[in-house]
């Protein structure tokens, strides 16, 4: 019998995204695109393929989700709402470096 996942654990910089810190960037973030936010120095960011795809599909299936990254929560967490995806985190675990 194979074991029953319940939680999946993500981190954001180059796992979600292509950006590699966003704690760098400066918000508030716009979205230019379904899968692209721009900082207010117009720095873009761009979300990897298929990363809202696979977050609604753990979700259809009941399984929980975390992000665990060193960043700086307020900016990580508008990242997250500009992209919309916030809706899909359960446990946001985001801790400055």
């Amino acid at each position: 019998m194979s074991p029953e996942i319940k939680l999946v654990a993500l981190d954001l910089d180059l796992t979600l995204w292509d950006h590699d810190d966003i704690s760098s960037l400066t918000p508030p973030f716009t979205l230019a695109s379904d899968d692209k936010i721009v900082d207010s120095n117009g720095i873009e960011v761009r979300l990897h393929k298929g990363v809202r795809e696979f977050l609604e599909k753990v979700k259809r299936r009941g399984i929980r989700i975390t992000v665990v990254s060193w960043n700086v929560y307020a900016k990580a967490v508008q990242a997250l709402e500009a992209f919309n995806l916030l809706k899909y985190i359960d446990f946001p675990v985001i801790e400055p470096h």
